[in-house]
């Protein structure tokens, strides 16, 4: 589909911002449109999104889910090839190739290192993710066990170059929502990771524009830690806190973070939760989830369980009260719907974000919210489009090596090409004002989400490492705020 100028119409839309939506504008398609908490500074917003809700899944480029999406999207260049040497015997030339939802929906994990994601993007050629990924393994559409990161057979697939498609009536095409909520809403092909590596990263990016040299370590404390922690509590800004600060309702929504109970995690990954790093935001017992004595989640208690968010939007009652949907919301998939490979599938993801989709249509709240579907990161699927080098240049390479002194998650103004932006990942906005059938063309990161969630709800810039939150492109595009119609 055409792309639409996404900042040609941003002047005009700047006079709607001050403009309440008139009642007419209520959607007639979703559910019970009253209700909520509408007063105070909870919903202030500087558009007519009040609710903003950010689902965060796991380990996705945009190649990986969108290469063959078409509709003005850029998608895998025709003829693409990538081979693996080990020095000795040369394998391939691989192409990209489709896997199949119903045989390969189930995949090994694919290396997605700090270094090793450094090293596939080779100075922004995209090539090496056969040379260097190859320590990590992905799935086999042969029957075998072993999940070889490549297949030596002539006319063999090398599978970090693998995709999935959502055509609508291929049994084979796992993507049937991510798809069609592209094609009705808008979908961003032009986002990046804010910095290469993990998902630990790119959750704090998320939260806090900044990892602040956090790789991805369990954060120290958390009840419910699946494996050994190794980083001090963070005392930066993060969004969480400058919320609270203006008395602007926010809270983390988990899969599990309820359920977590004496070291048992029941799909909760403490790694991919970032406010439990920062001593502002943490919540390291759980508490509320379990104490009756609680009876219910206290107001700043603000990492909360998923099912508080279904019973938001709902409207069903916990302990004799229905939850309001706070003004925002982050949302994160149990672990066997977070789409990371190895315990997920592109399948569990996309019936997860069908079914929030799906649920935020049919609430009170989607008159006036905008959901935001991202990733933490790519996971070290390929992706033809080179990050932007912010840094100016790359570290030198010492025998094949990135030397990373001064460079691993760099502070504040050192110019390493290596902090990022990191690859390519698909970034989906939903909402009743977002563009129909939009491809948004602008350079965007994880920051941009961060910055978004600044500018709309009224919150200070965080203002640290380099201002990247500041920098970063805007999600204003994305949206039609004189929307008048529509669902």
């Amino acid at each position: 589909m055409k792309r639409l100028l996404s900042r040609a119409v941003f002047v005009g839309v700047l006079a709607a911002l001050l403009v309440p939506i008139p009642a007419s504008a209520d959607d007639s398609t979703g559910g019970d449109q009253s209700g909520g908490d509408q007063t105070g500074e909870n919903q202030r917003a500087n558009s007519p999104i009040k609710h903003t809700i950010i689902v965060y899944q796991e380990n996705i480029s945009f190649d990986h889910y969108f290469g063959t999406y078409g509709r003005g999207t850029n998608g895998i260049p025709t003829g693409t090839k990538l081979t693996h040497t080990n020095g000795t015997t040369t394998y391939g030339p691989y192409s990209p190739s489709k896997l199949n939802g119903q045989t390969q929906a189930s995949t090994c994990d694919v290396d997605h290192a700090y270094t090793d994601m450094i090293q596939m993007a080779n100075h922004g050629r995209m090539d090496m993710y056969l040379q260097y990924g190859n320590n990590k393994t992905v799935p086999n559409p042969s029957t075998s066990t072993n999940c070889p990161s490549f297949e030596t057979n002539p006319n063999g697939q090398a599978l970090a170059l693998g995709y999935y498609e959502g055509r609508p009536g291929d049994p084979s095409s796992p993507l049937q929502n991510y798809w069609s909520l592209a094609r009705r809403y808008t979908l961003a092909d032009n986002f990046f990771q804010g910095v290469y590596g993990p998902s630990t990263p790119g959750a704090q990016w998320l939260v806090a524009a900044t990892n602040n040299t956090v790789h991805d370590p369990n954060p120290i404390g958390d009840v419910c830690n699946d494996y050994a922690p190794s980083i001090s509590p963070q005392n930066i800004p993060n969004l969480g806190a400058e919320a609270s600060a203006k008395g602007v309702s926010w809270a983390w929504f988990q899969g599990g973070f309820g359920k977590c109970v004496g070291g048992t995690t029941n799909g909760y990954s403490a790694h991919h939760d970032p406010f439990q790093y920062f001593t502002s935001t943490a919540d390291l017992s759980h508490r509320w989830a379990w104490d009756p004595k609680l009876n219910y989640p206290q107001a700043d208690r603000h990492q909360r369980d998923l099912d508080l968010f279904y019973a938001a939007l709902s409207g069903s009652s916990v302990n004799g009260k229905v939850p309001d949907l706070p003004a925002i919301s982050w949302v994160k998939a149990p672990t066997t719907s977070d789409a990371h490979p190895g315990y997920s599938s592109p399948v569990a993801d996309d019936q997860f974000v069908g079914d929030v989709a799906k649920r935020l249509k049919g609430s009170r709240y989607w008159k006036d919210s905008a959901l935001m579907v991202a990733f933490d990161e790519s996971g070290g699927w390929w992706d033809h489009v080179a990050p932007p080098d912010l840094g100016g240049r790359f570290a030198t390479w010492v025998n094949g090596q990135p030397n990373l002194s001064g460079c691993q998650y760099p502070g504040d103004g050192l110019p390493c090409g290596e902090a990022g932006l990191g690859p390519r990942m698909p970034m989906l906005v939903i909402s009743r004002f977002a563009k129909r059938g939009y491809v948004d063309p602008d350079l965007l990161n994880t920051a941009s989400l961060a910055k978004w969630v600044e500018w709309n709800h009224h919150l200070p810039a965080l203002g640290v490492w380099g201002n990247r939150d500041v920098k970063a492109g805007s999600l204003v595009g994305a949206f039609r705020f004189d929307a008048q119609e529509g669902d």
